[in-house]
Parts: C-alpha cells; sequence; structure tokens
C-alpha cells in the first residue's frame, strides 16, 4: 500500500515529513509532492527550525525524508502547530500539536499510528496571542527522482521575495528635541525583515559630513544599530541624514531620511547615568523560555535604551544588545526575554542608558525554569468555617492548601464537581508557593427554608499548567423563616354590608 502525502508551509522554517528506516520514497519529487510505500500505519515527522538561516535550500534529510528549511521567521513568532489535514483540508482529529518556541529553538514534531490515507501537513507559525502569522514565498523547483537519497542534493530552494526597503527606529535623540546635551550621542536603528540590511550600504551624516567611517555599526543585518560619538560637543541645530539598503536587491534602498534636534543654549553636558534601575517577572516561576519582565528606570534627560543579559558584566555602549526605546525621563515598560536553555534559577539583569551614553548601575532578578513539571499540585485540602458543621449565613471562610515541587500558582473553588479548564475564568492567582496555605472567603448559593447541604470543591494549579485532584467539604446551611405572612385579609359573609343574625362566615386570606 501507498501512503501520499502532500506538504504545505504556510510559515516558517523547516519541514521534514519521514517515515520509519524501512520506508522507501518512490516516484518523482521536486519538494512538493512524494508518496512512501508502507504496509501499515505511518509516523511523519514534522521538524521546525527557528534559527532563521536565509535561502538555504530544500535537501534531502536522510532516507525516507525530504527536509524543507526556508527563510526566516516573522517577528514576534513564540509558538509553532503542526496539523495533519485530510484531502478536504479538515483538521484529522487526534493528529495536532503546538509547541512553544523561542529564536534559537529547534526540534521535531512526530505524529505516530497514522492510518492510511492521502493527507496535507500543515505547519504554521502563532504569534504570542495564538493568531496564525501567514508565511508566503515562492518555490523555484528542480526535479529529481526521489529514491535517490544516498548522497545529499538540492531539490528545491525556497525564498521570500522581497520588495521592500529597509526601515528605521529609535532615533537618538529624537527629531524635534530640544535642550540636548552638547556631549550626546547619535544612535538609530535600521532594520529589513526579508533578506537584511546590506551593512556596506549604510550612509550616515551629521550637517552634512558624511560620519559612517566614524561610527559604529552594531548587530546583525535584521536590525543593525549606528552608533556615532562626536569627537567634540555639538551646538545649535543638528541635522541627522540615514540611507541603506538590503542585501536582495540594491535597488531597495530606503529614502534618504532627515532628521534634527537642538543642543541646549548654555552648552551643557550630561554626566550623569539613569538612576533607579529596576526589573521584576509576574511569578517566581515558568514553564516557558519566553517570560515578561517589567523594567524602568529615570534620568534627568531621557532614557533611551535598555540591556538585559543573564551575565552580570556591565555592557559597553557599543554592544550589541542594546535595545532603543524612545527617549523618556521616567521608563517603564514589560518587555519579553527568552531565558537560556535548561532548567533552573535564572538571574536577569537590566541596564540602562541616556542620549549621552551614560549607562546606570545594574538591576536584577531571578525566575525559575521548569519545562519538564508534569506533577499536579498534592494534597489539595479545604475546610470550611474551620471544619464547623453548619452555618446560618451564606457567607463562609474557606482554609486552602495544597504542595507542588515547583509551586503552586493558581486555586479554583467552586460547587460543582467539574474540573475546571486552564482558561476557566475563576481562577485565582496566588504567588507561587512550594507549600500553600490560605484563607479565602466565599459565598454559598442559597436555598429553601430549613437545612441545605453545601459541598465547595477546590483545585489547585502550577505554572506548567497541571491541575491537581480535587479536595472538598461540606456544611449544613441553616435558613430559618424570619418573615411575617404578608397581605391578611379578612370578609364577613362574602363582604356583606349588614346580617340579622349573630353568626357569620368569615373568608379568611
Amino acid at each position: 500500500m501507498k501512503h501520499y502525502l502532500r506538504y504545505t508551509t504556510l510559515f516558517l522554517i523547516a519541514l521534514v515529513l519521514s517515515c520509519g528506516s524501512g520506508d522507501t520514497p518512490v516516484g518523482q519529487g521536486v519538494g512538493q509532492d512524494f508518496s512512501l510505500a508502507d504496509s501499515g500505519g505511518i509516523a511523519p515527522k514534522i521538524q521546525w527550525d527557528y534559527r532563521n538561516p536565509f535561502n538555504s535550500p530544500l535537501s534531502k534529510g536522510g532516507e525516507g525524508g525530504f527536509e524543507r528549511i526556508l527563510h526566516k521567521a516573522p517577528l514576534g513568532v513564540y509558538k509553532v502547530r503542526a496539523t495533519l489535514l485530510d484531502t478536504n483540508n479538515n483538521p484529522v482529529s487526534g493528529f495536532q500539536t503546538t509547541k512553544d518556541v523561542a529564536p534559537g529553538d529547534s526540534g521535531t514534531i512526530t505524529f505516530t499510528s497514522v492510518p492510511a490515507g492521502t493527507y496535507n501537513a500543515k505547519l504554521e507559525g502563532l504569534d504570542s496571542t495564538g493568531t496564525d502569522v501567514l508565511y508566503t514565498g515562492q518555490t523555484n523547483g528542480i526535479g529529481v527522482t526521489a529514491n535517490q537519497v544516498a548522497e545529499p542534493s538540492v531539490i528545491a530552494r525556497y525564498t521570500r521575495a522581497d520588495n521592500a526597503s529597509p526601515g528605521s527606529s529609535g532615533h537618538s535623540p529624537a527629531n524635534g528635541t530640544a535642550n540636548i546635551p552638547a556631549n550626546t550621542k547619535i544612535s538609530v536603528q535600521v532594520s529589513d525583515n526579508d533578506a537584511g540590511v546590506d551593512a556596506t550600504s549604510i550612509v550616515l551624516t551629521v550637517n552634512n559630513e558624511n560620519v559612517t567611517s566614524k561610527s559604529s555599526i552594531i548587530g546583525t543585518s535584521d536590525n543593525y544599530t549606528v552608533l556615532y560619538t562626536p569627537s567634540t560637543n555639538l551646538s545649535g541645530t543638528v541635522t541627522v541624514t540615514l540611507r541603506a539598503s538590503d542585501l536582495a536587491n540594491p535597488a531597495n534602498s530606503m529614502t534618504t531620511e532627515t532628521w534634527s534636534f537642538t543642543i541646549s543654549s548654555s552648552g551643557t553636558t550630561d554626566t550623569t547615568a539613569p538612576a533607579s534601575p529596576s526589573i521584576s517577572f509576574g511569578s517566581a516561576t515558568t514553564s516557558s523560555q519566553l517570560a515578561t519582565a517589567t523594567i524602568s528606570a529615570t534620568d534627568d534627560t531621557g532614557v533611551t535604551g535598555y540591556y538585559l543579559s543573564e551575565s552580570s558584566t556591565t555592557p559597553s555602549i557599543t554592544s550589541s544588545g542594546w535595545t532603543s526605546v524612545t527617549s523618556t525621563t521616567s521608563y517603564n515598560a514589560n518587555v519579553n526575554w527568552t531565558l537560556s536553555s535548561g532548567n533552573g534559577t535564572k538571574t536577569v539583569y537590566v541596564w540602562f542608558k541616556d542620549a549621552v551614553g551614560n549607562i546606570s548601575a545594574s538591576a536584577n532578578t531571578s525566575i525559575t525554569l521548569n519545562q519538564t513539571d508534569t506533577t499536579a499540585p498534592t494534597a489539595p485540602s479545604i475546610s470550611i468555617n474551620s471544619g464547623s458543621s453548619s452555618t446560618t449565613t451564606t457567607s463562609v471562610t474557606l482554609t486552602l492548601s495544597a504542595s507542588d515541587d515547583v509551586g503552586v500558582t493558581g486555586y479554583y473553588v467552586s460547587e460543582s464537581t467539574i474540573t475546571p479548564s486552564l482558561t476557566s475564568a475563576n481562577w485565582v492567582s496566588v504567588t507561587s508557593a512550594a507549600s500553600y496555605s490560605a484563607t479565602a472567603a466565599f459565598t454559598l448559593s442559597g436555598g429553601s427554608v430549613g437545612d441545605n447541604t453545601k459541598t465547595v470543591y477546590v483545585w489547585f494549579k502550577d505554572s506548567a499548567g497541571n491541575i491537581s485532584a480535587s479536595a472538598s467539604d461540606s456544611i449544613t446551611l441553616t435558613i430559618s423563616d424570619s418573615t411575617a405572612p404578608s397581605s391578611p385579609s379578612i370578609s364577613i359573609d362574602s363582604g356583606a354590608s349588614s346580617t340579622t343574625s349573630t353568626s357569620v362566615t368569615l373568608t379568611l386570606s
């Protein structure tokens, strides 16, 4: 029996479809369609690679395997999703996997026991919100015989069409700013997310002087920072221009960009570094290498950049890891940082700089990375009103506790026995603790007059998303009748106005 596999790539980087060592590819392939001879179920492998190689070829990945390496990933992609589709391009139940990724990561997603049939294998990139990031491109196929796999050879080359020019950002000092210190440095970022910026094409001028050779060009072709340090103090109005082309086509040249700023009329200089540097993570533990840090600092003339690292060594002003920001005297932001691989405690340092190049002292914080935590919190416990058997009010106090090797990060309380999902709205987040214990207010549902048995359930979760078994406790809610009858009514002889007898009939309600 033959299983026909067709694969398409909406995004990304590397796609390998292969079977076991006993499978022999047959037929003709140009990097789009091929068939695999197999007598039973197949196990296609989808390999992803977030190392951003540019213009790498689609090559044979060994016997039974074909490897497609694409251009590069769009910025802001932090997940890959692999899906097997049927011939109508509908997802096949049970054959979809999503993995967190970070720049520099690579790996393989394998689907096992795929039944006989014809499938499409789709590999997608998702941004941090879970939205598809479509990757478009063009294929130039080279026909080869698919079973000639003894020696590596190019099957097809896949490149992204590039008609866009480089762009710039992070101008420092910013256009139109005034009272800039006379000893300021000048910096700007120039980027191109397709082919990359041609560093040799960058031209920076200051007051009509070409200062490119006197500048530092820092970074990679995706994003260069151009930094110029004047040999003497500046004065008056300073005009700066920038132009650059990309690596794909010299004709893709950005329109010459011009901006200006004004030096302080007193010619004062700035030798004071940004103050009050701060960094923190929202949680003490994480199961993802991609962590979000809150950073802040102040500066009299303006914070213009920050530098994150897991090294305590203070960076130089020409280090490649600086991120430029719009100048502000009080800077505060949430920024993403990719932790180094491997479980354990990670200490992350931050420095800030101003337009002059003064660098702050460092601040640091720690976070524990655990990507192998599959154990849910244990020993869940709940007690209502310290173990009381009954209550006359729906407002009660719960005593909660649980343990987790990495840390309990939340709890969910309900009168329903249904285990909540991680996306349920009523999870309460708590500061991560290996041994968690706390009290919480809770409102019981109402009932009828008399005794009502109420059972409250609790679940706990950790940072990896593992949910504990439930624990429960019960209490009797006694509701007394404290309401007097209302709307009393009486009628004599059905409302008659008079009678000749002492015996009458009363109608009561």
